[in-house]
C-alpha cells in the first residue's frame, strides 16, 4: 500500500515524464529540421524508449510519418532505447544539451564521447534505427539555437 509521501513523489515524476515528453513534443514536431524529418520518415512506425531511472519512468515515442507521439511508460515493441543515467538535478540541463548539439555525425560523435563514454546515457536495441531517432531530437542547426549563442555573445560582451 502507498503511504501518502509515495503516491505524491510518483505523481511529481509522472509530471515531470510528462513534461519531458511534451518538450520534445514541441521542439521536434514545430521546430525540426527538414532533415531531421527526412531522417524520422526512414524509422516510421517504430518505437523508441527514452528511460529516466531518477525518476523511476519511461517516455515512449512512436515515430508517425515526420511525427513523434509520446507516451508515458514503456512499450513492448520499441526497438531502441536511451537511458539517462543522471540524477534527477541533471536530467533537464542534459536533456537540453543533448538537444542543442548539431544532428549530424560531428554531433553524434560529441554525444559519444560527452555522454555515452563517460556513462551518463546509454543506448541500447537497433543501433542504426537508435543513432537516427537519437540524431532526430539533436536540433542545434535550427536558427533558434544560432540567434540564442549569439545573444549569449553579446551579453557577455562578445566573449
Amino acid at each position: 500500500m502507498l503511504t501518502t509521501k509515495k503516491k505524491f513523489d510518483h505523481s511529481r515524476e509522472k509530471v515531470r515524464l510528462r513534461a519531458i515528453a511534451n518538450l520534445l513534443y514541441l521542439l521536434i514536431n514545430i521546430y525540426g529540421l527538414p532533415e531531421t524529418k527526412k531522417r524520422m520518415k526512414k524509422i516510421d512506425g517504430k518505437e523508441f524508449i527514452i528511460r529516466f531511472p531518477a525518476l523511476n519512468g519511461a517516455i515512449t515515442y512512436k515515430i508517425s510519418g515526420d511525427q513523434m507521439v509520446p507516451y508515458i511508460g514503456e512499450s513492448k515493441g520499441a526497438i531502441g532505447r536511451l537511458t539517462f543515467k543522471v540524477k534527477e538535478e541533471k536530467i533537464m540541463e542534459t536533456i537540453e544539451q543533448v538537444i542543442k548539439m548539431p544532428g549530424n555525425n560531428t554531433g553524434f560523435l560529441r554525444l559519444v564521447f560527452k555522454y555515452l563514454l563517460t556513462g551518463k546515457i546509454g543506448f541500447g536495441g537497433a543501433m542504426i534505427s537508435t543513432m537516427r531517432f537519437v540524431k532526430s531530437i539533436m536540433l542545434g542547426k535550427h536558427e533558434m539555437y544560432k540567434i540564442e549563442k549569439t545573444l549569449r555573445e553579446s551579453k557577455n560582451g562578445g566573449i
